[in-house]
């Protein structure tokens, strides 16, 4: 009988690991005001940059952009440096090269610059004036693709850089002379742009149309179908697309006022695309002031959204901060919702709006998000993580590890703590579903996953001086 029970303690810990949730204190940033969308990247080490432009508070002085770096995932944040422009910043954009070097893109209405976030270097593009950007950085070659919308003629043009903006390929073209606002999604060698077009009086109601493009060699593009993605002639403020794995998530959200933030979903690689479905929002509580980001965990592909909603009665505020995921195996399914802010969420001017990015923790996958938030002495950049604990000094003799990670049928652990440990989990509201004592000592476990679902689990473990947490990936069907 007490093996019994102790087989089934071990069957209901791993279970109740599901899609736990662990975001903590939120990380104050930055005090600057913000001038337009701040950004985040991560390096394949774990260090994260968000940049921000800032306006001077001294009367007469430049705006500038600020680059923030945490080389401890997000717990602590530095000033790494700040570049001055003599006009105002339009965009602010982060992207990660094959090479890991990160670059922070920045316009002012006559050029965008990027800036190697590192070593300082600053290339510029300055070929036409602008209006709007984006740019996604190349997952097969060491290429950045740029598509500008220039002034007065509702142009997009397309252009790519092998040396972060140092030289240009004379491989640039005109993408369409009636569209507005174009936003870029890369994944291996597929490009998706989406932009309004035709553009009608008012910019916002415009039909929105998603191009695909293929990637033969670094900084070449093929343009492939045209198709109107969304017809639906309603404000639709802000739009998004993420691509993970042959899956392609747009989102956007509707109404003026915004009340929801809907969603089509291609299972073919954008090539067709399902109904649209609400992600989020009612007119009751409002969704919006969205971002969105691929991710890849060893074992499972997705996206997340975060979100800001309104006049929702969730802890810790009533207008909090939520973030949701869907996977590449169940791509029209968005998992509950949960909440992370801890104050009251800045959400004016409305081009205040997150950023969120996936990044390895300590050989662990993390997902965290940027956003502004007042906490009483005034708006201010926050960061915070999934996977954030209360700091615990790790004593380098003790450890816990999962000796096969992906698991079939069984899970086999390793661990050695000096002092008696907690292992608990939680549920996706923060709820404490499951706890068990571990002895001091070092031991060999096998527990058997076989009933389990494939999919991502979660541990968490801390003593007075040790703590650690973690997914687990389940891949019993292989």
């Amino acid at each position: 009988m007490k093996n019994l029970t102790s087989f089934m303690s071990l069957l209901l810990l791993l279970v109740t690991i599901l899609k736990a949730s662990a975001w903590s204190n939120d990380v104050q940033v930055s005090s600057n005001p913000s001038l337009s969308n701040h950004c985040i990247a991560a390096k394949t080490n774990g260090t994260l940059y968000i940049g921000e432009s800032v306006a001077n508070p001294t009367p007469g002085s430049q705006p500038s952009v600020t680059v923030y770096s945490s080389s401890n995932y997000g717990t602590n944040w530095t000033e790494l440096s700040t570049v001055l422009s003599i006009q105002p910043i339009l965009r602010t954009k982060m992207v990660r090269t094959v090479l890991d070097s990160v670059y922070l893109i920045f316009a002012t209405n006559s050029t965008i610059r990027f800036l190697n976030v590192e070593s300082g270097v600053t290339g510029q593009f300055n070929a036409s004036a602008i209006v709007d950007f984006d740019a996604v950085a190349s997952m097969t070659g060491n290429a950045i693709y740029l598509f500008v919308e220039e002034p007065g003629n509702t142009s997009i043009r397309r252009y790519a850089t092998l040396d972060a903006g140092l030289t240009w390929s004379p491989l640039t073209a005109t993408v369409t002379t009636q569209g507005a606002r174009p936003r870029l999604a890369i994944y291996m060698n597929q490009l998706i742009l989406n932009y309004y077009g035709p553009v009608a009086v008012d910019t916002i109601s415009s039909k929105i149309r998603a191009a695909r493009y293929n990637e033969s060699t670094p900084g070449t593009l093929t343009p492939g179908a045209f198709i109107d993605i969304n017809s639906n002639l309603v404000p639709k403020k802000q739009f998004q697309t993420v691509m993970a794995n042959g899956k392609v998530w747009f989102f956007f959200s509707e109404g003026n006022p915004e009340t929801t933030i809907k969603c089509n979903v291609s299972t073919n690689n954008g090539i067709s695309y399902s109904a649209e479905q609400v992600v989020a929002g009612s007119i009751a509580q409002p969704a919006f002031s969205f971002d969105a980001c691929s991710f890849n965990s060893g074992g499972s592909e997705g996206c997340y959204l975060t979100y800001f909603n309104a006049s929702s009665v969730v802890p810790p505020t009533p207008d909090p901060m939520m973030i949701t995921y869907s996977t590449t195996n169940t791509p029209f399914i968005f998992s509950t919702p949960v909440a992370y802010s801890d104050f009251n969420v800045t959400t004016t001017p409305s081009w205040i709006r997150p950023a969120v990015v996936s990044f390895i923790n300590n050989a662990v996958f993390d997902v965290g998000v940027a956003w502004v938030q007042d906490d009483g002495n005034g708006s201010a950049i926050y960061f915070d993580h999934e996977l954030a604990v209360t700091s615990v000094a790790e004593n380098q003799n003790d450890y816990f590890a999962l000796i096969q990670n992906p698991a079939n049928r069984f899970l086999k652990i390793r661990y050695h703590i000096r002092e008696d440990a907690v292992l608990r989990t939680f549920n996706m509201n923060s709820q404490l579903l499951h706890q068990q004592q571990l002895s001091r000592n070092c031991q060999n476990a096998e527990l058997p996953v076989g009933n389990l679902p494939d999919g991502i689990y979660f541990y968490s473990i801390y003593s007075e001086n040790f703590s650690k947490s973690g997914k687990i990936v389940i891949k019993n069907n292989q």
